[in-house]
C-alpha cells in the first residue's frame, strides 16, 4: 500500500470514528483526541472538547492538519479516554515539497 501524498502548505483531512464495543453502533467518546506525528518528530495533540477537532456525524470526526511547517512522512492517531467507545484509526501520508518552476 502506498502514500497518500500531498503538497507543503495542502490541509489534508483525516477522519477518526469510533463504535460501541458491544453493539458495533456508532458512538461518541467521552473526547475525539488526534496525535499527529511531524516529520520534525514534534507531537501535536488536537482534541474535540477544545474546539480543534469537528464531528461530522455519530462517532465520526475529522481534522485537517497542517502541512506548512515540513515536508515527509506525517502519522497520526485517533484517540479517546476509556470509556464504552473504541477507535483504531490511524494514518501516515507522505508531504512533498513545492516544486520550484525552471526559468
Amino acid at each position: 500500500m502506498g502514500f497518500n501524498h500531498y503538497m507543503v502548505g495542502d490541509l489534508p483531512s483525516v477522519q477518526g470514528s469510533w463504535t460501541n464495543k458491544i453493539t458495533g453502533d456508532p458512538v461518541d467518546p467521552t473526547d475525539a483526541c488526534l496525535d499527529v506525528l511531524s516529520p520534525t518528530g514534534g507531537i501535536a495533540t488536537y482534541k474535540y472538547s477544545l474546539g480543534q477537532v469537528t464531528k461530522t456525524a455519530t462517532g465520526v470526526y475529522t481534522h485537517n492538519i497542517d502541512t506548512t511547517a515540513s515536508n515527509g512522512r506525517y502519522q497520526y492517531r485517533w484517540w479517546s479516554p476509556p470509556g464504552v467507545a473504541q477507535t483504531a484509526s490511524a494514518g501516515e501520508f507522505m508531504v512533498d515539497p513545492f516544486p520550484v518552476p525552471t526559468p
